[in-house]
């Protein structure tokens, strides 16, 4: 069977034995192109799905920090309040509460925010608006609202509390000259910010937490 296979092989034209190998080669190298081709359109299509990923990736850095933004211009605007000042430094709740509560209400229906938390030297809870029977103990552990009272100076930031992980700005208040204490304001974050991420801008985002 070879020899014959062998003999019908030599008995073909020339024309056909010139073919065959360019034909054989042209096969293969269409081959290869094709496969380089297709490799190399799935690497772009790799690299623009990592790009859109880092794109969104950034808006949701973005969105975290407007809100941070917006958060601590409303505690900015309380810190400001000669009342709210001289309340906290005469560390008068009941008054204090009976301002901030309706304040509280209304920013919540308007703006969405969850936390409204004023804060005492050296870092005590003094009155949780939005938690009132939560109030009263020490929040060292709550970096944010530490570094505010050591360096005077307001920040946003993204933090658990009490309430859970939010969206928060928090400013110093002053009486006198002297620091009275602190006002922070914050923004629930979770299934509510992620679907309106996803509303605006079309993708699914999961986070989750590294302890």
């Amino acid at each position: 069977a070879h020899r014959t296979f062998f003999f019908s092989i030599q008995g073909i034209s020339l024309k056909w034995k010139i073919m065959i190998p360019f034909l054989f080669f042209s096969f293969v190298g269409t081959m290869l192109l094709t496969y380089i081709g297709l490799t190399s359109q799935q690497e772009l299509i790799r690299q623009e799905e990592q790009q859109k990923i880092r794109s969104f990736y950034r808006l949701f850095l973005t969105r975290i920090g407007y809100k941070g933004e917006q958060a601590l211009s409303m505690a900015t605007v309380v810190a400001e309040n000669p009342r709210v000042q001289e309340w906290l430094a005469r560390r008068d709740k009941d008054a204090l509460e009976a301002y901030a509560a309706p304040l509280y209400e209304r920013l919540q229906v308007d703006f969405g925010i969850l936390q409204f938390h004023f804060h005492i030297p050296p870092g005590k809870s003094f009155l949780r608006v939005h938690l009132p029977q939560a109030s009263g103990e020490m929040i060292a552990y709550r970096k944010a609202i530490m570094d505010v009272m050591k360096s005077g100076r307001g920040i946003a930031t993204f933090e658990w509390g009490v309430t859970g992980l939010g969206i928060r700005g928090i400013a110093p208040i002053y009486d006198a000259g002297a620091l009275a204490g602190s006002v922070e304001i914050g923004f629930p974050f979770g299934k509510l910010f992620l679907e309106d991420l996803k509303k605006n801008w079309g993708p699914d985002i999961t986070v989750f937490q590294k302890k």
